[in-house]
Formats: C-alpha cells, sequence, structure tokens
C-alpha cells in the first residue's frame, strides 16, 4: 500500500512539472497569440491537453491527445449507423480530441477553438458551441454501444467532455445520462489572462 501511494505521488509530481513546463513556455514566448486560431491553441490550449491526455493511466487505457483537426470517429460511427454518412464532407474534424486508443478507441474530450484569442465573433462561436454538443451526445452514444450489457446505474456516472475556447475562456463542459435525460453541464470556466502579471482567473 505504502509503495503504490509513493508511486501516486510520483505520477503526480511529474504531472505538476509537466503542467509548469508549459505554462513557462506559454508566457515566455514571442508568438503572437492573436495572430490565428493555431497560435492561440498552440500557447493556451493544446499543451495542456496533451499532459492531461498524457497523463490518464486507468486500467491500461493509452490515452493520448490529437491534435491538428483529427476526425471525430464517433460522429462517424453514429451517422453511419443511420445511414446518414455520405462522403468526406460528412466527417465531424475537430480541433483536438482525447482518446483513450487501449479502450476501444473511445473518444473522452472534445476541443473546439473558436477563431484567434480574443475573436468575438457571436456566429462562429454560437456555431462551435452547438457543433461540439452533438459531438459529445454521439460520443457518449458511443459509450454505450461498446458497453451495451452495462446497467443505467453503471451508466449514469459516466461523463464525456466539451472544451470550447471562445475569445478568451476556456469552458469545460460534460454530458451524462441521467434520469432519462442528457445532462448538459459546465463545469468550470477558465479565464486566460497572457500577461504573466495577471495570470488566469477560474470562474465557477
Amino acid at each position: 500500500m505504502e509503495e503504490e501511494g509513493s508511486h501516486h505521488n510520483i505520477s503526480n509530481m511529474g504531472f505538476l512539472e509537466q503542467l509548469l513546463t508549459e505554462v513557462h513556455t506559454s508566457y515566455t514566448s514571442h508568438i503572437d497569440y492573436q495572430s490565428s486560431e493555431d497560435a492561440f491553441n498552440q500557447l493556451f490550449v493544446w499543451p495542456y491537453l496533451n499532459t492531461i491526455g498524457k497523463s490518464i493511466v486507468t486500467h491500461d487505457c493509452k490515452s493520448d491527445f490529437l491534435q491538428g483537426q483529427p476526425v471525430l470517429e464517433s460522429m462517424t460511427r453514429q451517422l453511419k449507423k443511420l445511414n446518414l454518412f455520405v462522403d468526406e464532407k460528412s466527417l465531424y474534424k475537430s480541433d483536438g480530441l482525447i482518446k483513450l486508443f487501449g479502450l476501444k478507441k473511445l473518444e473522452l474530450v472534445l476541443l473546439e477553438t473558436s477563431g484567434h484569442f480574443t475573436n468575438s465573433d457571436k456566429v462562429k462561436i454560437k456555431l462551435d458551441h452547438h457543433k461540439g454538443m452533438y459531438g459529445v451526445l454521439s460520443m457518449l452514444k458511443c459509450v454505450a454501444d461498446d458497453f451495451s450489457f452495462a446497467s443505467v446505474d453503471k451508466f449514469s456516472p459516466v461523463k464525456v467532455f466539451f472544451i470550447h475556447a471562445p475569445e478568451t475562456r476556456l469552458h469545460l463542459w460534460s454530458v451524462r445520462y441521467q434520469d432519462g435525460l442528457y445532462d448538459f453541464w459546465r463545469e468550470h470556466c477558465l479565464e486566460i489572462r497572457p500577461n504573466f502579471e495577471n495570470r488566469a482567473v477560474v470562474e465557477q
């Protein structure tokens, strides 16, 4: 038991070290974070999701983070199941995914970034929000399909996540099936402040 606790502490320290390294990189970079969506992602989103993705080791799930418009396979599966998939134009291209390669290749976290940092295009923001909502529903449905013999009681606590990055914030949403309804819930909101003196503020 003591050895297990020690291993857990070492893992936590490794995660914290990696996280602080990425923070240092973000705040010392000379990249113009307002120049493009990729610059926003490169400085303030992708490195942290990569760290989180690699830190998930439960049941040897082989978790990892994909960036650069990875296809949301959950949506493809559900469209094909309903005979609605036409061709490559039907593919859902995301801005990032945390995927469990050792657990039926399930998709756990979906990212949608709405343009460059400080972009306030409401149409784009609303479109990405609704796109992400449908995306996580397809992810949860794939979990239900792959574990179809699980009871409702076992399935109800299961959550998948959607990170939406509009303007200067990161919104963490979750979806779960509870009491016959799909519960779409904002877990946290993080305001990004690029100047180190300001750092970040978490909003509940």
